[in-house]
């Protein structure tokens, strides 16, 4: 074999080599366990944040970088991210009962939901509040605001209230789902949380903080 031909042949196999390796890196960035607990270090506006792998919903946001959002699913009560044993929780044909869909992003000056509770939902209140779960208070909202058939549940009393807007997912159905927004520094947060869940809004709110905190999330 002339001298020419035995450079080329090593030179492939430089490539190939390289390229093994670049395959094997990218493989394991993207696929980390969606059980792993391994943490994902993340830059959300600004914040750097460390989220286990397990708690990211979607395997392309389980790579190290910055993003302009990522979206989590956590089981309630223990709030943590899949597991083997608790992964068909998680994977149910309908709304699970027991799972917290949380998303973070840049806030851009966007309200949360105690906010927009004087800014916006209660010009649209119509009839009277009643009791709701864990001491909330319900009121229904109008058509004219664009919120028909939906829920808002409050906290009574408070300066900066836990506020929640609860709506049927489907035509003539009660409320099923609840969304909530709150704002922890440069990040909005929004939580997406089964209406089952109501009664136990004060665990899930000190939880879901603790949690957040623990992660890197400047929460107030």
């Amino acid at each position: 074999m002339s001298p020419r031909n035995r450079l080329l042949i090593g030179l492939a196999a430089v490539l190939a080599a390289a390229t093994a390796v670049a395959v094997v890196i990218r493989r394991d960035d993207v696929g980390v366990s969606p059980t792993s607990p391994q943490p994902i270090r993340l830059e959300i506006g600004g914040r750097p944040l460390d989220i286990p792998a397990n708690a990211i919903r979607f395997s392309d946001q389980r790579v190290p970088g910055t993003r302009t959002r990522v979206d989590l699913a956590l089981s309630w009560p223990e709030l943590d991210g899949r597991s083997d044993t608790t992964a068909p929780r998680f994977d149910t044909s309908d709304q699970a009962a027991d799972i917290v869909y949380l998303t973070l992003q840049p806030r851009h000056d966007t309200w949360d939901s105690a906010t927009r509770l004087t800014a916006v939902y209660a010009r649209f209140f119509v009839g009277e509040p009643w009791a709701g779960p864990g001491g909330l208070q319900g009121r229904r909202m109008s058509p004219k605001s664009g919120h028909a058939d939906e829920e808002i549940y409050l906290e009574p009393g408070a300066v900066r209230p836990f506020v929640a807007r609860c709506f049927p997912l489907a035509p003539g159905e009660p409320s099923r789902m609840c969304l909530r927004d709150v704002v922890h520094g440069n990040l909005l947060v929004t939580w997406r949380f089964p209406t089952a869940l109501l009664g136990a809004w004060r665990d899930l709110d000190a939880g879901l903080d603790a949690r957040l905190a623990g992660w890197g999330v400047e929460v107030r």
